[in-house]
């Protein structure tokens, strides 16, 4: 069985509800002898020492929305050097997250330099997902929302394979199905 916590904000901001679920489950997972896998997908703004440790006791697979880049990330997203702290803070911890980056029209064409970034400032991280942004109301004509897929997919590959000379997967959905 698997739960997945994502969206609606950061999930982390109701740690209170997340953590009554977690215990509930595994306390459910475990007199009933089912495998239990939890995920959490979290922006890294938010999250301390004691939720840190909670998911570390109950091997809650980490996944932080980033998108590497500190101009980009800061565009999309913002709070680059805490999420950077987080990323950091959970590696010393044990804890080895997945990262998901949005690509969008901002950072089509940096796929490459997200993986050698990546590898610069994480070495450790060895899983990333590249997803391109399913906004056509960011583009203005058919043709240009035609030209980013074609520059994602482009990039995208070139990106898959300097991960792979660092030992990074670099995952995406569509690609992965």
């Amino acid at each position: 069985m698997q739960i997945i916590f994502s969206g609606g904000g950061d999930p982390i901001l109701s740690f209170d509800k997340l953590r009554e679920v977690v215990e509930y489950a595994h306390y459910k997972a475990l007199s009933q002898s089912i495998a239990l896998n939890i995920g959490l997908v979290t922006n890294g703004s938010v999250m301390n020492a004691g939720q840190m440790e909670f998911i570390r006791k109950y091997k809650i697979e980490i996944v932080v929305s980033f998108d590497i880049i500190k101009e980009v990330h800061n565009a999309q997203r913002s709070h680059y050097d805490v999420v950077c702290q987080t990323i950091r803070n959970l590696l010393n911890n044990g804890i080895s997250p997945g990262i998901r980056s949005t690509i969008t029209p901002c950072n089509v064409n940096l796929q490459c330099e997200m993986v050698e970034e990546l590898h610069h400032s994480f070495p450790e991280i060895k899983n990333a997902a590249f997803e391109a942004v399913l906004n056509a109301g960011m583009f203005d004509t058919s043709k240009a929302l035609d030209n980013f897929y074609m520059a994602f997919i482009d990039n995208y590959f070139q990106a898959a394979d300097i991960g792979n000379k660092y030992g990074i997967l670099i995952g995406n959905t569509i690609v992965n199905n």
